[in-house]
């Protein structure tokens, strides 16, 4: 064969005959292809192999990992640097391969990474880092020629006047692929509006606020509730719905984005990351949900979900036994996070709660109208803070004491929908849990 021009190497189980091609130059292809496709000088490369036909790629890849194989001996390099040779045996060498690689790739870029575990049953996209931010937000303009990109951000006028809006509009004055940015004002009156519209004009994309409480809306919201199709309570939720409803009316984005207004470390690259899983037309993702860790000022945050709702779903998963349901909300990093986003289909189905229950209630529709493969979670951001609401111990109608009932009452009611009957035997067992 070798007098044919063919090539014949030894693999782990099998011989691989090839002609002049081998996996070094398929690694030189892939390489140039992905650089080109992303706006990139270069990339760092690691070749994995154990066999004598993965030498071509372990001696052209930046770095080389070499399994170990309880059947055959390990391919020789002719190469010293940057080589390691796995510890363990198969799956197990390479996973403790890659994760030193990773860890020596984050250490000498100075870069933050908590980790790369996929955990659960919805996709997990990682910030491994060393991406520049011009290079995310040009391919994000090319991706809103084939695809408009919109954003919601839903706010009440006194948001206006505090610290964290003011910061967040002077980033988005700067964010180049957004068709459409919409606003929904509440708790404004006719003065506030204006002012909000002043507030506003800054933005150079094409944008809309929409006032919640003019007499435009007001009678829209009156037909509608005649019709008994109009959200039930006031509250983050309905502002939402109706400013998903605006978008859905004017045809001018394809995905979009939703955060809120308080974020008191708001860059534009968390919008990016947020955004870039639904834009991109070769990922078949309709749903994308932030999430980041909740440290700030060298405190834990995030209250809620770290006293409520971690500590109940696993209570529920061990009262009521497995149940897919509480598997797929289980498997979220941060389910009350604000932040997601989603393609414009997904607006035509979902069924949203109009109170503090909506990041637990669009959760539970994506869970009801698609297949968890079509979902993922993506970290947004190494620093994240926003303005914190009052436990108001006293009082269940606001602060951290409504949001906790609401969003109790969204999961049972999510629950009872799955044919789990709540009785008083049932929370005894939950509380005791």
């Amino acid at each position: 064969m070798s007098a044919a021009g063919a090539k014949v190497h030894q693999g782990g189980r099998f011989l691989s005959i090839t002609d002049q091609i081998d996996k070094g130059a398929a690694l030189k292809c892939l390489t140039s292809i992905y650089a080109q496709q992303s706006n990139i000088k270069s990339c760092e490369t690691l070749a994995i192999g154990d066999g004598n036909n993965d030498i071509s790629m372990l001696e052209i890849a930046d770095s080389a990992l070499i399994i170990r194989s309880p059947h055959h001996r390990p391919p020789v390099l002719k190469r010293n640097e940057k080589v390691s040779t796995s510890l363990k045996n198969g799956p197990e060498g390479w996973v403790a391969g890659v994760t030193r690689w990773l860890q020596t790739f984050q250490n000498n870029r100075n870069l933050t990474m908590g980790d790369f575990h996929q955990n659960g049953i919805i996709t997990t996209l990682h910030n491994l880092g060393g991406r520049s931010l011009e290079d995310t937000e040009k391919e994000l303009t090319a991706f809103s020629a084939v695809r408009p990109l919109g954003l919601i951000i839903p706010s009440l006028y006194s948001e206006l006047e505090g610290q964290a809006m003011p910061k967040i509009l002077s980033e988005l004055i700067n964010v180049p692929y957004l068709n459409q940015i919409v606003v929904g004002l509440d708790r404004a009156d006719a003065s506030q509006y204006k002012a909000a519209l002043s507030f506003f004009s800054e933005l150079p994309q094409h944008h809309r606020i929409l006032w919640n409480d003019g007499p435009r809306l007001r009678a829209i919201d009156q037909k509608l509730s005649e019709l008994d199709l109009a959200p039930k309570e006031l509250g983050k939720g309905r502002n939402v719905w109706y400013c998903i409803g605006y978008i859905l009316a004017s045809n001018k984005a394809e995905s979009v984005a939703l955060h809120d207004c308080d974020i008191t470390t708001y860059t534009r690259e968390m919008l990016a990351r947020l955004i870039y899983p639904v834009a991109n037309p070769q990922f078949n993702y309709e749903f994308c949900k932030g999430f980041y860790a909740r440290v700030a000022e060298g405190k834990i945050n995030g209250r809620v979900s770290r006293l409520l709702i971690s500590p109940l779903l696993q209570a529920l998963k061990t009262s009521l036994g497995q149940m897919d349901y509480l598997d797929y909300m289980d498997s979220f990093r941060y389910p009350l996070a604000g932040e997601f986003s989603f393609r414009r289909d997904v607006l035509n189905d979902i069924r949203i709660p109009s109170d503090w229950g909506l990041e637990v209630g669009v959760l539970s529709e994506m869970y009801r109208n698609y297949a968890s493969n079509r979902l993922c979670q993506v970290d947004i951001a190494d620093n994240y803070d926003h303005k914190h609401q009052k436990l108001s111990l006293d009082d269940e109608s606001q602060g951290l004491s409504k949001m906790s009932i609401d969003i109790a009452k969204g999961l049972f009611r999510k629950l009872a929908t799955q044919g789990v009957i709540f009785s008083q035997e049932t929370f005894r067992s939950i509380k005791a849990t």
